[in-house]
């Protein structure tokens, strides 16, 4: 499998709440008409964070089962296939700040049934992932399952990762991300997000 991570930024004229139902009502749909099936495709769509100038408006997670198939992708977006779609982009994205990560999945990717989802950004060194996971267990009882995300560098460096938890608690952000950082958790930023997984029937 290959995984990658995008970060998303809504045009300056629209808001969050705009963003989020243009990229389902109508941007998802056309990518169904135009690309290949992922293996995986989850759209998170930023509801609140705890840094509103690094934090994207949404992040989708893709896989793709093969390496062709990545590189169909990207041939129908470089080429007339994908003018629509690419086009589409320019409506409700601003394509200058989105950011791609090639990043490794820790945990399953199957959906959790569970009320909230947060997403803590973490720097830090790899081999410190489970501690920080038992971090959030600490500060949040409440949660049900994680997967971590760690982004895969050149040279195979995994600095920056992505720590999701489903939980059924509400919590404050502020809160969540001052109490992990008080667990050793070198974070970033935190969000809540609504996912959305897979396409649109």
């Amino acid at each position: 499998m290959i995984y990658t991570l995008a970060y998303l930024f809504r045009k300056s004229s629209l808001s969050r709440a705009e963003f989020s139902e243009y990229y389902e009502s109508r941007h998802t749909r056309l990518a169904r008409r135009v690309l290949p099936e992922f293996s995986h495709y989850r759209r998170n769509h930023v509801l609140e964070s705890t840094d509103d100038a690094q934090c994207p408006d949404s992040f989708s997670e893709f896989a793709y089962d093969c390496e062709n198939k990545l590189l169909e992708t990207m041939s129908i977006l470089g080429d007339e296939r994908g003018r629509e779609l690419m086009d589409d982009e320019l409506n409700f994205m601003d394509k200058i700040r989105n950011q791609i990560y090639p990043v490794a999945p820790l945990g399953q990717l199957a959906p959790v049934v569970a009320e909230y989802k947060y997403v803590a950004v973490v720097r830090g060194d790899n081999s410190a992932i489970d501690s920080w996971i038992e971090g959030w267990l600490s500060v949040d009882p409440g949660v049900q399952d994680t997967l971590t995300y760690s982004e895969v560098g050149a040279d195979g460096a995994q600095q920056l990762h992505w720590l999701m938890a489903w939980s059924n608690r509400q919590l404050p952000l502020q809160g969540v991300q001052a109490d992990l950082i008080d667990q050793g958790v070198p974070v970033l930023w935190c969000a809540r997000v609504d996912e959305c997984r897979g396409y649109p029937q």
